[in-house]
Protein backbone atom coordinates (compact mmCIF):
# COMPACT_ATOMS: atom_id res chain seq x y z
CA UNK A 1 0.00 0.00 0.00
CA UNK A 2 1.42 3.17 -0.76
CA UNK A 3 1.30 5.79 1.98
CA UNK A 4 3.30 8.61 1.32
CA UNK A 5 1.71 11.70 -0.73
CA UNK A 6 2.78 14.44 -3.00
CA UNK A 7 6.14 13.84 -5.03
CA UNK A 8 6.38 10.41 -2.56
CA UNK A 9 3.47 8.92 -3.85
CA UNK A 10 5.90 6.34 -5.54
CA UNK A 11 7.71 5.29 -2.53
CA UNK A 12 6.29 3.03 -0.17
CA UNK A 13 7.43 4.64 3.09
CA UNK A 14 4.80 5.88 5.70
CA UNK A 15 4.07 10.34 5.59
CA UNK A 16 5.77 10.16 9.01
CA UNK A 17 8.84 8.78 7.68
CA UNK A 18 9.18 11.22 4.62
CA UNK A 19 8.77 13.88 6.80
CA UNK A 20 11.63 12.51 9.03
CA UNK A 21 13.50 11.15 6.14
CA UNK A 22 12.92 15.13 5.24
CA UNK A 23 14.26 16.35 8.52
CA UNK A 24 17.39 14.53 8.57
CA UNK A 25 17.94 15.50 5.16
CA UNK A 26 17.75 19.33 6.21
CA UNK A 27 20.42 18.31 8.68
CA UNK A 28 22.98 16.70 6.49
CA UNK A 29 22.28 19.54 4.00
CA UNK A 30 23.41 22.00 6.13
CA UNK A 31 25.96 20.31 7.98
CA UNK A 32 27.61 19.55 4.08
CA UNK A 33 26.95 23.59 3.37
CA UNK A 34 26.61 24.56 -0.55
CA UNK A 35 27.60 21.47 -2.48
CA UNK A 36 24.40 19.38 -1.55
CA UNK A 37 22.10 19.43 -4.26
CA UNK A 38 18.99 17.67 -4.30
CA UNK A 39 16.61 16.88 -7.13
CA UNK A 40 13.91 19.19 -4.84
CA UNK A 41 16.77 22.30 -4.97
CA UNK A 42 17.22 21.73 -8.88
CA UNK A 43 13.53 21.34 -9.87
CA UNK A 44 12.99 25.20 -7.30
CA UNK A 45 16.00 26.49 -9.35
CA UNK A 46 14.63 25.46 -12.51
CA UNK A 47 11.22 26.90 -11.58
CA UNK A 48 13.25 30.05 -10.16
CA UNK A 49 14.82 30.02 -14.54
CA UNK A 50 11.88 29.99 -15.74
CA UNK A 51 9.97 32.57 -13.85
CA UNK A 52 12.69 34.68 -14.80
CA UNK A 53 12.63 33.88 -18.49
CA UNK A 54 9.14 34.21 -18.82
CA UNK A 55 8.84 37.07 -16.93
CA UNK A 56 11.43 38.92 -19.66
CA UNK A 57 9.25 37.26 -22.61
CA UNK A 58 6.07 38.99 -20.76
CA UNK A 59 7.93 42.56 -20.31
CA UNK A 60 9.21 42.32 -24.04
CA UNK A 61 6.01 41.43 -25.03
CA UNK A 62 4.04 43.80 -23.57
CA UNK A 63 6.42 46.98 -25.09
CA UNK A 64 6.07 45.52 -28.12
CA UNK A 65 2.51 45.59 -27.92
CA UNK A 66 2.76 48.99 -26.64
CA UNK A 67 4.36 50.61 -29.39
CA UNK A 68 3.50 48.79 -32.58
CA UNK A 69 0.92 50.72 -34.64
CA UNK A 70 -1.65 48.24 -35.82
CA UNK A 71 -4.81 47.60 -34.13
CA UNK A 72 -5.21 45.76 -30.73
CA UNK A 73 -5.62 41.92 -32.22
CA UNK A 74 -2.81 42.24 -34.77
CA UNK A 75 -0.40 44.02 -31.84
CA UNK A 76 -1.09 40.71 -29.81
CA UNK A 77 -0.46 38.63 -32.25
CA UNK A 78 2.95 40.03 -32.96
CA UNK A 79 4.01 40.31 -29.46
CA UNK A 80 2.76 36.38 -28.72
CA UNK A 81 5.01 35.76 -31.61
CA UNK A 82 7.89 37.73 -30.11
CA UNK A 83 7.46 36.22 -26.52
CA UNK A 84 7.60 32.89 -28.27
CA UNK A 85 10.48 33.79 -30.21
CA UNK A 86 12.22 34.91 -26.47
CA UNK A 87 11.17 31.17 -25.29
CA UNK A 88 12.09 29.56 -28.17
CA UNK A 89 15.61 31.14 -27.57
CA UNK A 90 16.42 30.56 -24.68
CA UNK A 91 15.35 26.97 -24.72
CA UNK A 92 17.88 26.58 -27.43
CA UNK A 93 20.45 28.25 -25.19
CA UNK A 94 19.17 25.69 -21.88
CA UNK A 95 18.77 22.57 -24.61
CA UNK A 96 15.39 21.97 -23.52
CA UNK A 97 12.71 22.77 -25.46
CA UNK A 98 10.23 21.93 -22.57
CA UNK A 99 10.98 25.46 -21.60
CA UNK A 100 7.66 26.46 -23.83
CA UNK A 101 5.36 23.75 -22.23
CA UNK A 102 3.67 26.55 -19.89
CA UNK A 103 3.39 29.19 -22.16
CA UNK A 104 0.52 26.93 -23.54
CA UNK A 105 -1.88 28.09 -20.33
CA UNK A 106 0.09 31.02 -18.80
CA UNK A 107 0.00 33.63 -21.92
CA UNK A 108 -4.34 33.21 -22.73
CA UNK A 109 -5.32 34.35 -19.23
CA UNK A 110 -2.33 36.67 -19.02
CA UNK A 111 -3.08 38.50 -22.04
CA UNK A 112 -6.96 38.44 -21.71
CA UNK A 113 -7.08 40.14 -18.59
CA UNK A 114 -4.43 42.75 -19.60
CA UNK A 115 -6.64 43.32 -22.75
CA UNK A 116 -9.59 43.63 -20.46
CA UNK A 117 -8.29 46.56 -17.98
CA UNK A 118 -9.53 50.03 -19.53
CA UNK A 119 -12.50 48.39 -21.53
CA UNK A 120 -16.03 47.93 -20.55
CA UNK A 121 -16.90 44.09 -19.26
CA UNK A 122 -20.16 42.73 -19.98
CA UNK A 123 -21.43 39.54 -18.00
CA UNK A 124 -20.17 37.39 -21.18
CA UNK A 125 -16.61 38.97 -21.12
CA UNK A 126 -16.48 38.16 -17.61
CA UNK A 127 -17.74 34.66 -18.09
CA UNK A 128 -14.95 34.09 -20.71
CA UNK A 129 -11.91 35.76 -18.13
CA UNK A 130 -13.39 33.56 -15.35
CA UNK A 131 -13.07 30.30 -18.00
CA UNK A 132 -10.12 30.90 -18.99
CA UNK A 133 -8.25 31.36 -15.92
CA UNK A 134 -9.91 28.21 -14.80
CA UNK A 135 -8.66 26.22 -17.63
CA UNK A 136 -5.22 28.23 -16.88
CA UNK A 137 -4.81 27.43 -13.46
CA UNK A 138 -5.74 23.93 -13.61
CA UNK A 139 -3.15 23.46 -16.59
CA UNK A 140 -0.48 24.98 -15.29
CA UNK A 141 -0.76 23.53 -12.02
CA UNK A 142 -1.08 19.64 -13.75
CA UNK A 143 2.49 21.20 -15.27
CA UNK A 144 3.63 22.27 -12.35
CA UNK A 145 2.87 19.15 -10.21
CA UNK A 146 4.51 16.82 -13.21
CA UNK A 147 7.62 19.44 -13.74
CA UNK A 148 10.84 17.73 -13.03
CA UNK A 149 13.22 20.51 -13.73
CA UNK A 150 14.93 21.38 -16.56
CA UNK A 151 17.16 19.11 -17.08
CA UNK A 152 14.15 17.05 -17.58
CA UNK A 153 12.76 17.15 -21.49
CA UNK A 154 9.25 16.26 -22.18
CA UNK A 155 9.99 12.62 -24.00
CA UNK A 156 8.22 14.01 -27.14
CA UNK A 157 10.44 16.89 -28.22
CA UNK A 158 13.72 14.15 -27.45
CA UNK A 159 11.91 11.98 -30.49
CA UNK A 160 11.84 14.76 -32.52
CA UNK A 161 15.29 15.63 -31.97
CA UNK A 162 16.56 12.04 -32.72
CA UNK A 163 14.14 11.72 -35.92
CA UNK A 164 14.94 15.23 -37.37
CA UNK A 165 18.76 15.28 -37.50
CA UNK A 166 20.43 18.62 -38.50
CA UNK A 167 16.69 20.42 -39.48
CA UNK A 168 15.64 19.99 -35.48
CA UNK A 169 16.24 23.88 -35.15
CA UNK A 170 13.29 24.28 -37.79
CA UNK A 171 11.30 21.57 -36.03
CA UNK A 172 11.70 23.00 -32.98
CA UNK A 173 10.81 26.29 -33.84
CA UNK A 174 7.86 26.04 -35.58
CA UNK A 175 6.65 22.79 -34.70
CA UNK A 176 7.17 22.77 -31.35
CA UNK A 177 7.23 26.91 -30.58
CA UNK A 178 5.39 28.31 -33.51
CA UNK A 179 2.75 26.33 -34.87
CA UNK A 180 1.12 25.75 -30.98
CA UNK A 181 1.16 29.67 -30.52
CA UNK A 182 -0.55 30.12 -33.36
CA UNK A 183 -3.13 27.61 -32.57
CA UNK A 184 -3.69 28.62 -28.86
CA UNK A 185 -4.12 32.61 -30.16
CA UNK A 186 -6.67 31.14 -33.19
CA UNK A 187 -8.84 30.21 -29.81
CA UNK A 188 -8.60 33.18 -27.80
CA UNK A 189 -9.76 35.27 -31.21
CA UNK A 190 -13.46 35.48 -30.39
CA UNK A 191 -12.54 36.44 -26.87
CA UNK A 192 -9.99 39.43 -28.28
CA UNK A 193 -12.07 40.43 -31.14
CA UNK A 194 -15.81 39.95 -29.71
CA UNK A 195 -15.62 42.08 -26.29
Amino acid sequence: MIFGLGRHWRTKVPLNSVLILNFFERAFRAERKWFYVTANTKRIGSFAILAAIYLFAGIAGVLLYRYLPFSYWLRLLCADIAATAILFAFSCLLGNASVYDPYWSVFPPVALTLLAFGRPLTALNQLHLIAVWVWGLRLTANWAYTFQGLDHQDWRYTMLREKSGRAYPFVNFFGIHLVPTLNVYGCMLPCVLFP
